[in-house]
């Protein structure tokens, strides 16, 4: 799927990654492994850029020079940032799902009627995901979906004709405007690889369509990604964390290697990261109670890329489910990356970064 998304992206003049294909699935499984299970050609560029677009009336639109494109529906759906506190997948899976019934509705349509797709390919599997969640194939089966050419431009769902994320542009929000631009360019017929005959597209947040074009002289471009790297003279320091009023208390317990938790005093039940109000009932009456320390490991993934400089890679990054209900997002430490099991119970310590600072780690608990 990464192969594919990116050898569109090769043929499309406006892609950054033009002619820098063609792309094999070896060369994908070849590229520096970033964070397991995903490797550099599975993530998404980061570039710079702007776009924007013009609505207007039907009767308006009539009288201007270029061939309007109706906008049949549209629909929204959103969950917390992921920054700070990132969701469990079990609360993301089916993520769009109710603003693609919205939009079908509106547009009368559903997503077998769809021509071509371009779906926000952040990384790879999330566009495994997206496929799953319109229920154009069921859980799970979002890889054996995509292969066989389905998501080339004869096959039965191209995607991403203009390289996507992966290999045509990635500029913050603007991209979401980039997907509406390009759906009207496929609906315009404005080049020579959209799909032939009527063409329905969806173009929001989820899914847009894109397009491609073949570069003329077929000259090949080589692949080149510079790492970063510190100023000569400059000693990198991983990110320390913003010490507020409201964390205050949960940061000075960490310096005296106890693990805090907000326990909400109307519902019971414990909660993390601190917010002003419960993350169960909203109720904004809460406590910090001391934690056993204890829990198990919900998820993780290995960092072979360094997040930032200063960080020490191979990295495992944790989901630890706490024995009192929260989970929390760390390091696992003091444990090889073949011994690291799915529930293997762990315990907290505390690692001094800074003068002062001392970090929450987990490690394994005999």
């Amino acid at each position: 799927m990464s192969a594919t998304i990116r050898n569109h992206g090769n043929v499309n003049p406006e892609a950054v990654m033009f002619g820098a294909g063609p792309v094999t699935v070896a060369d994908v499984l070849a590229s520096p492994p970033i964070a397991s299970p995903f490797h550099r050609l599975d993530c998404c560029l980061m570039n710079e850029g702007g776009a924007a677009l013009v609505i207007t009336t039907a009767e308006r639109a009539r009288d201007l020079p270029r061939h309007p494109v109706r906008l049949l529906g549209g629909g929204m759906e959103f969950f917390r940032g992921n920054y700070a506190n990132p969701p469990l997948y079990s609360q993301v899976r089916q993520l769009g799902r109710q603003a693609a019934a919205r939009a079908f509705a509106k547009a009368g349509v559903s997503a077998r009627d769809i021509d071509v797709f371009s779906l926000y390919d952040p990384v790879s599997f999330e566009v495994l995901r997206q496929f799953e969640m319109l229920g154009l194939c069921g859980e799970g089966e979002g890889g054996a979906f995509c292969g066989e050419g389905r998501l080339d431009i004869g096959g039965d769902c191209p995607s991403n004709l203009d390289g996507g994320m992966l290999a045509g542009s990635w500029t913050g929000t603007g991209q979401l405007t980039l997907k509406v631009i390009e759906g009207v360019r496929q609906l315009r017929r404005v080049n020579r690889r959209a799909p032939s005959g009527r063409c329905r597209a969806r173009a929001d947040q989820q899914c847009r369509i894109g397009r491609a074009a073949h570069r003329a002289d077929g000259a090949r471009k080589e692949l080149r990604v510079n790492d970063f790297r510190p100023a000569a003279g400059v000693m990198p320091t991983p990110t320390l964390p913003d010490i507020t009023a409201l964390t205050r208390p949960y940061w000075d317990a960490a310096a005296q290697r106890r693990l805090l938790l907000p326990r909400c005093r109307v519902c019971g039940r414990h909660f993390f990261r601190p917010e002003v109000a419960c993350t169960h009932c909203f109720a904004t009456d809460w406590t910090w109670t001391e934690a056993s320390g204890n829990g198990s490991l919900y998820s993780y993934s290995i960092l072979h890329k360094a997040p930032a400089p200063g960080f020490v890679v191979p990295l495992v990054l944790a989901v630890v489910e706490l024995d009192e209900g929260p989970f929390v997002f760390s390091n696992l430490v003091r444990c090889e990356p073949a011994e690291i099991r799915i529930g293997m119970p762990l315990r907290v310590q505390f690692d001094e970064v800074a003068p002062g600072i001392h970090l929450p780690r987990f490690h394994p608990r005999s």
